[in-house]
């Protein structure tokens, strides 16, 4: 066996820059070898694709074969990397046997990963990464995620594509010609940025940046769990050896932290020195100056000479984005000696569009700037060779920066958009924003909202019942967790379940997180877990929501057969919530209860506001209890911890969030995470268009904003951030809208139907049809529909005359920034619509009394529910948008297979309305909404953008498209 490995670690390692004949290579790996015979052959294949996933020879082949999948820019070919073609290719190179090539792919398919989405000005090619080749620490942080982490092979490859993109970005640490630019990173909620920018720091640190600076947020709890995280996954033991913090007391994890097996400087690689440490951020240096200072070993050379960059240390910065604390710094580095202008450096901005943007209109003010933006820009101004790179999940303010501030933080050389990771739980996996929820099913829990969500109706003062069903299933769902390990420790790992806990965020006062407190510890008590009528009512929840659930959507997560099985368990559970004096931790600027996940395990309840919300994570976060207003996009989205990554448990999840909610009791949180989803999943997908679609033209990080759209009521940010420019046409080709702020005032709702009934009146009537067909899931289904069609000028009156909510839209003539884009599309565009076809879905029985159109008849009235007041959730239904995706020949996510009917409608060229005549309550004047669906074209995606300009009129396109 000795002498099989040794043939196979030498013939490997003559493919580690390209793929080579494999057969001949493992035969005669070199001249020393005698060849082998054809039975030694195949037994040195099978350890290559070795059904033990950790056996060394299938570790290393699998390495290789991941690395030219996934190779960039080789001279072996020019094929695209992570295809069907590129493996073909390997194989070819491989002269694999047809059935070597099958049993390759069998084991070690390849995995087909889109390239990242980068937005960027044309950048210098200098990064090209070599194996071996100053990767020191990229390569042990790889491999730390994958045998410390458990990564996967394709969350690796994600990784390993993501950071390089955004280090190829970054200017030439090596390069004579400084250059300093400001990029932006777009991850999602809770989605492993932390990991990504851990990657580019160690990417740029191989690459030669020496002073790396990370902007951690705003409290020291995030700054401390960064400052952790970098200590544990990137520097590692041996570089921690002379830290207080970890050697007097080491953590419970301790063996989890990266290990390099000796001091990497005695191992020749260069140091790193921390000047910040979990418990303590960045203080004044003044006698320790010195620690600041970059020595030149070749004096004749500049700093930034290869002969000097990669014999220094790598010093690390962990800070607040706190504006004393970056006055602090300035003022030091001002004292140096060595030349800043000489120096690469790397300034990591994590959440950056809190704290750091500048939320001062200097038009309004006379005043420049806020105090820490100001701070940040300062800091960056010292460096002419900085590269400032912000991270977000959150992007709508970065993207609003003003781009003709040469010195502020607007994203000008690049935006990347990272791709939603495998086996993420983000805002799409709770929420479908286009289904009202009297539409959904409530026993059909394959349906995400009715799966995860619990609506809450009580008045927060009202609610213990509510607050007791979160109890229940907080610990319910710890009893299946411990469940799932027992029995299957394998694939259950430690890790999953290290951590259980519950959030309960209800307020930002801190008063009441004492009184939430107090009430979550009677309610514990009332619920008497451990008593026969505890246990009753645990099983009662089990039959009616977790078993049902679990099986629905548990993906064939273990379950119990019965929940006698699970009563062990539970007890457990309950005394490890009950473990210490209480069961829940109180985290707010007045306490020091923050919990430490590092130190030990956490199964707590945590109670708390904005320290557990931006940036913070909260680890096994299982149970949501979630009733606080926000007013904009950005911030709600970040309030969303249970967002992220919930391996093993992720059928387990529950968020309980208020319907009635605010002064008036008229703020849905579920229709706001609606809004939210839509807003987000809009403005990726229109990165994704301009980016991806074949011929569209290249665009740059200044043609971003006009991309940003409200949906519902929430501003994407706060309007202190967006006094920038505005759009002045767009193609809506292919594209969907759904405006849904419609009047109140009886003028108004009247005006609105005598514009449909103007509509319809020369409109040709087509008659009632049953529309559908079947879904690709062999779901069949039909709608019953009135059917006109109508002209572009008809369609073009309607949006003239149609009247808005009049808190917003004053003026009969005013109207929202997407519906005058529309007009303009209609009337000024070569948008190659020939006529549009009305469909009005009806109901076999009205919400209310039907409405009367003149030459039309009665139209079925549907009960639909309003906002926060001001405009309607939702009009239509997911599969009345099936059919008119078909009809107006727009790509879907439920592509259907149409009835006769439905076939014979579709033309090309046809736009589709779909009209709804709708009421929130069943005495209600009518409301007419409507949803356009406008046929593809051929036009250019990037029509019309303006650049952002302080003097520009502000414009910020509204609804939901």
């Amino acid at each position: 066996m000795s002498d099989f490995n040794t043939r196979i670690e030498t013939a490997l390692g003559a493919m580690s820059l390209r793929p080579r004949p494999l057969r001949a290579y493992l035969e005669k790996p070199g001249p020393d070898f005698e060849s082998a015979s054809a039975s030694d052959l195949d037994r040195m294949l099978d350890l290559l694709l070795s059904t033990n996933p950790n056996e060394p020879a299938r570790v290393r082949f699998s390495n290789l074969l991941r690395s030219w999948d996934n190779a960039k820019n080789v001279d072996w070919t020019q094929t695209t990397r992570n295809s069907a073609v590129r493996r073909k290719a390997i194989h070819e190179i491989l002269k694999s046997t047809a059935e070597d090539e099958s049993r390759i792919d069998l084991v070690l398919p390849f995995y087909s990963l889109e390239e990242p989405l980068i937005v960027s000005e044309k950048h210098q090619d200098w990064y090209e990464p070599k194996a071996g080749i100053r990767d020191y620490y990229w390569s042990k942080y790889v491999q730390y995620l994958k045998e410390k982490r458990h990564w996967n092979d394709v969350s690796i490859l994600t990784i390993d594509n993501s950071t390089r993109a955004i280090v190829e970005c970054l200017g030439d640490p090596e390069s004579s010609k400084a250059y300093a630019s400001r990029g932006l990173v777009m991850g999602y909620v809770q989605s492993g940025k932390t990991a990504n920018f851990a990657g580019v720091v160690a990417r740029a640190a191989d690459a030669g940046y020496r002073l790396i600076i990370v902007l951690a947020g705003t409290w020291n709890i995030l700054r401390n769990q960064t400052q952790r995280r970098l200590d544990k996954e990137l520097l590692g033991k041996e570089l921690l050896k002379n830290d207080e913090t970890y050697i007097k007391q080491p953590p419970s994890d301790w063996d989890e932290f990266l290990e390099h097996g000796n001091d990497p400087a005695e191992l020749g690689h260069y140091a790193w020195q921390r000047l910040t440490r979990p418990d303590i951020d960045l203080k004044r240096l003044k006698q320790a100056i010195d620690n600041l200072e970059f020595e030149r070993k070749n004096k004749a050379a500049p700093l930034y000479h290869p002969s000097n960059l990669h014999t220094l240390p790598v010093k690390l910065l962990v800070i607040k984005k706190h504006a004393g604390i970056l006055s602090g710094l300035i003022k030091d580095l001002a004292l140096l000696s060595t030349s800043l202008a000489e120096l690469p450096v790397l300034v990591i901005d994590d959440e950056s569009d809190q704290a750091g943007l500048n939320t001062v209109d200097p038009r309004a003010t006379g005043k420049k700037r806020a105090p820490t933006n100001e701070g940040i820009v300062e800091l960056l101004k010292l460096f002419p060779r900085g590269q400032y790179v912000g991270y977000t999940a959150t992007p709508y303010a970065n993207a609003l920066v003003d781009p003709d501030d040469p010195e502020d933080l607007y994203p000008k050389d690049f935006i990347v958009s990272l791709d939603r990771p495998p086996g993420y739980m983000g805002v799409a996996d709770f929420f479908d924003p286009l289904s009202a929820y009297e539409d959904l099913d409530p026993d059909d829990y394959g349906q995400p909202e009715i799966a995860y969500i619990r609506r809450v109706e009580a008045a927060p003062d009202q609610d213990d019942e509510d607050l007791q069903k979160a109890l229940r299933s907080y610990v319910l769902a710890g009893g299946i967790k411990l469940f799932r390990r027992a029995l299957k420790p394998q694939h259950y790992k430690s890790e999953y379940f290290r951590h259980h806990t519950m959030l309960v965020h209800t307020s930002t006062s801190k008063g009441a997180h004492v009184t939430t407190a107090n009430r979550v510890e009677e309610l514990w008590l009332k619920c008497a877990f451990n008593s026969p009528k505890g246990l009753r009512e645990l099983g009662n929840l089990w039959e009616a929501d977790h078993r049902k659930v679990s099986q629905a959507i548990g993906n064939g997560e273990l379950l119990p057969a019965s929940f006698d099985e699970l009563r062990p368990h539970l007890a457990r559970a309950i005394g490890q919530i009950e473990e210490g004096n209480r069961i829940f931790r109180v985290v707010n600027s007045d306490t020091d209860d923050a919990p430490d996940f590092g130190a030990g395990p956490v199964w707590k309840i945590l109670i708390g506001g904005n320290k557990l919300s931006r940036g913070y994570t909260v680890e096994g976060l299982t149970v949501s209890y979630y009733r606080r207003v926000s007013n904009t996009a950005d911030t709600l989205m970040q309030m969303g911890r249970w967002f992220g990554f919930r391996p093993g448990y992720r059928d387990l999840v529950r968020v309980f969030l208020g319907v009635k909610e605010g002064k008036k009791g008229d703020t849905d949180l579920v229709a706001l995470f609606k809004d939210v989803c839509q807003m987000e999943e809009r403005f990726r997908e229109e990165i994704k268009r301009y980016i991806r679609v074949e011929g569209a033209a290249r665009i740059t990080p200044k043609d971003i904003p006009p991309l940003i759209a409200i949906s519902g009521s929430l501003p994407p940010t706060a309007r202190n951030k967006m006094f920038n420019a505005r759009i002045k046409n767009k193609n809506f080709g292919g594209r969907r809208s759904m405006l849904t702020m419609t009047p109140e005032t009886p003028a108004r709702r009247k005006a609105n139907i005598d514009v449909v009934t103007a509509l319809l009146g020369s409109a040709k009537a087509l008659g009632q049809m049953a529309l559908g067909g079947s879904l690709s899931d062999g779901k069949q289904f039909e709608a019953d529909a009135l059917v006109f069609r109508s002209s572009n000028e008809s369609l073009i009156q309607l949006l003239n005359s149609y009247r808005w909510v009049e808190t917003e839209y004053k003026d009969d003539s005013d109207r929202p920034a997407d519906v005058n884009l529309q007009i303009e599309f209609l009337t000024k565009q070569r948008h190659e619509i020939s006529n549009w076809l009305i469909v009005a879905p009806q109901r076999s029985k009205s919400f209310g009394k039907a409405v009367s159109i003149d030459g039309v008849g009665q139209l079925a009235v549907k009960h639909r529910g309003r906002g926060k007041s001001d405009h309607f959730q939702v009009f239509g239904e997911p599969r009345h948008r099936d059919i008119a995706d078909f009809l107006a020949g727009i790509k879907s996510k439920n592509p259907m297979t149409p009835n006769a009917a439905t076939k014979a409608l579709q033309s090309a060229h046809t736009g589709v309305l779909l009209l709804y005549p709708v009421r929130e309550n069943e005495t209600d004047l009518v409301s007419m909404g409507y949803e356009l669906f406008f046929s593809p074209n051929t036009l250019p995606y990037d029509t019309g953008f303006t650049v952002r300009r302080h003097s520009d009129e502000i414009v910020v396109e509204e609804g939901v498209s």
